[in-house]
């Protein structure tokens, strides 16, 4: 992994993630999506690559809420930030609930509920 390059990834979002020129729904959408594709550059340095060479966070925020109507899922959001950067890669969902304050599991996913939105359509 590539830790140069998804620091310098790390950094282009977050000096970019105050957005200057765009209208109240990049803005609205624009720490959401700032913390995501942060923890993306992290999974994996070919985007972090990806984030660096490419347009601004600004450009990309703009681009996630053309045609976005009066409303857009987050799901939509995030897949269409990453798109901006890399147009061949697809975003993967998954929810997992804890329970709290349950005993021991025996087994680890014993207190875990783990749902695919697969599972949903």
């Amino acid at each position: 992994m590539d830790f140069k390059i998804i620091d310098e990834a790390v950094e282009k979002l977050n000096n970019e993630r105050k957005l200057t020129a765009a209208d109240q729904k990049a803005k609205a959408v624009a720490s959401c999506v700032a913390d995501a594709l942060i923890d993306f550059c992290r999974q994996s340095d070919v985007f972090a690559r990806a984030v660096v060479a490419g347009g601004s966070f600004e450009e990309c925020c703009k681009k996630i809420m053309e045609k976005s109507g009066n409303a857009i899922s987050d799901f939509e959001v995030y897949s269409r930030a990453v798109r901006h950067y890399l147009p061949s890669a697809t975003v993967q969902f998954e929810m997992k609930i804890q329970t709290a304050g349950t005993a021991a599991p025996t087994a680890p996913a014993d207190n875990v509920i783990s749902l695919s939105f697969a599972d949903f359509f």
